[in-house]
């Protein structure tokens, strides 16, 4: 008995140790997408004598977002409209001087709070935090955003609620002013409740 136990312990392999397991390599980090904006509308609401609303808006401003959260967005000062020509020329040449200086821009110098690799059908919420600039002067922004990925190429990003630009803040204030004596207002307000909702794609 203790020779065929001997026996079959001298015949039994001894198990080797398991090989070691390669080291995981980390993911690469995500290529910086840039999007460009396709279409979609600035929207702008001003009160004039103190209660009446004049609504307007910018047309698809030119620009391009990354996926690393900063971009540069310009819009066309002359495109300014609303729903009285008059006005829309008053504006543009008395205020903006478009015919001078067309452009105003907004670089994005962040995005906060939000993921930009977001699945097809998927929204996030944030902020973008940039500079708002144009000839007479330039003032900090952080807007509230949501963006959304609609279908493969193409992402929605509009304001999640508006938000508000001081004319004085951009240097503004004597055309505001110019503007107020040539319409015969009593008043024209300082801020300007501002949204937006662009459509971006690859």
């Amino acid at each position: 008995m203790l020779l065929a136990l001997a026996l079959f312990a001298c015949t039994t392999e001894t198990p080797e140790p398991p090989a070691p397991q390669a080291k995981a390599e980390p993911a690469p980090a995500p290529k910086a997408v840039e999007l460009k904006v396709a279409d979609g509308q600035i929207q702008l609401v001003q009160l004039k004598n103190g209660t009446a609303e004049v609504p307007a808006h910018f047309e698809t401003p030119k620009g391009t977002f990354k996926a690393d959260g900063t971009g540069t967005f310009e819009i066309d000062l002359s495109s300014w409209a609303s729903e009285l020509e008059l006005r829309d020329t008053r504006v543009r040449e008395t205020f903006f001087h478009a015919s001078e200086h067309a452009t105003a821009t907004f670089t994005v110098a962040s995005a906060q709070g939000f993921d930009t690799g977001i699945a097809v059908g998927e929204s996030s919420t944030g902020s973008l935090k940039g500079e708002l600039s144009l000839y007479a002067g330039k003032t900090d922004v952080e807007i509230p955003v949501v963006l959304t990925h609609k279908d493969e190429g193409t992402f929605s990003l509009a304001s999640d609620q508006t938000f508000q630009v001081s004319i004085e803040s951009l240097g503004l204030n004597e055309n505001l002013q110019a503007l107020m004596v040539e319409c015969a207002h009593e008043s024209i307000g300082d801020a300007v409740d501002v949204s937006f909702d662009l459509t971006l794609k690859r």
